[in-house]
């Protein structure tokens, strides 16, 4: 007899922490490079310097999720 799979957890949660955007950071980087190359990801690695600055608090919020 066979048990049934156990689920996979997730969790949702904002990037506030150094690793949780360099976290986010890898993901969008990975990302960009599985697209054709386009104008609007010139100049990522800026944006991915700024991830806090300009997706933080009070201005927005990043949200990353983690399945284990």
């Amino acid at each position: 007899m066979m048990s049934d799979p156990v689920p996979p957890s997730i969790s949702v949660r904002e990037a506030r922490s150094h690793a949780e955007l360099a976290d986010a950071a890898r993901l969008i980087s990975a990302y960009a490079r599985s697209l054709e190359p386009s104008q609007c990801i010139q100049d990522l690695n800026v944006e991915l310097a700024q991830l806090s600055l300009r997706y933080g608090p009070p201005l927005g919020n990043l949200l990353i999720a983690y399945v284990d």
